[in-house]
């Protein structure tokens, strides 16, 4: 990566958030045609403070691909307690009856999806986990904000989420060679977990990257072979 673009790239990824908000507000919902799909069910999980619409590239993505593609539209943004979000998330997956599920997530999403994989009623109904940008050891950029404090590396959460016994080869771990909002750079890597790094910089920059849908579409292809 030229470093000498990063300011440049650190730019775009503020502008690209402000936008991907702004977008939030003006379509609160996903687009009608994400209902249908014959290759199964996938569920994707938003990160703190963002709308659903921040995998809204991924979700239409993977819609073209055959799935059927999930939201839960009772996060919100999900400032929420970490353990409130994985009730929402557990409840929206029993009511609708998914099985044989696909989770994608984004940063705090994938310390959700991580929760989830310790209940044996949750984890016998998923198959595949995909994490983006996910500080499974948290984040010092988490004490700036009130929404994501929990997410700093020694909160509680934190410490309990590293003491959670879980299938961590279900999980497929994606993270930025640079990545402005998870800190340490380390937190993004899984032990046991499948680990990979793209060639891009930024938190949310990831989730618009053809990069980043060329590797989701092989994971979730290999996981169905």
């Amino acid at each position: 990566m030229n470093h000498w673009l990063i300011p440049f790239q650190l730019i775009d990824e503020y502008l690209l958030i402000f936008r991907l908000k702004a977008n939030g507000k003006k379509f609160p919902l996903p687009p009608p045609s994400w209902n249908n799909g014959k290759k199964g069910d996938i569920l994707l999980v938003h990160g703190v403070t963002e709308p659903w619409n921040f995998l809204f590239d991924i979700g239409n993505y993977l819609n073209g691909m055959g799935y059927k593609i999930h939201i839960v539209p009772e996060l919100k943004d999900n400032s929420m307690p970490l353990i409130s979000a994985v009730q929402i998330v557990k409840k929206h997956i029993l009511s609708h009856r998914l099985t044989n599920l696909i989770l994608v997530c984004h940063s705090k999403g994938g310390l959700i999806a991580y929760n989830l994989l310790s209940d044996p009623k949750i984890d016998t109904l998923v198959k595949l986990v995909i994490t983006i940008s996910s500080p499974f050891h948290g984040t010092h950029v988490g004490k700036f904000h009130p929404a994501s404090v929990e997410l700093a590396p020694q909160s509680p959460v934190i410490k309990k989420l590293e003491s959670i016994k879980v299938d961590r080869a279900k999980i497929q771990a994606i993270h930025s060679q640079i990545d402005n909002h998870s800190i340490p750079h380390n937190s993004l890597h899984l032990a046991g977990a499948n680990n990979y790094e793209l060639d891009i910089l930024g938190h949310t920059r990831i989730l618009v990257s053809p990069k980043t849908l060329k590797l989701i579409s092989s994971l979730i292809t290999t996981s169905q072979s």
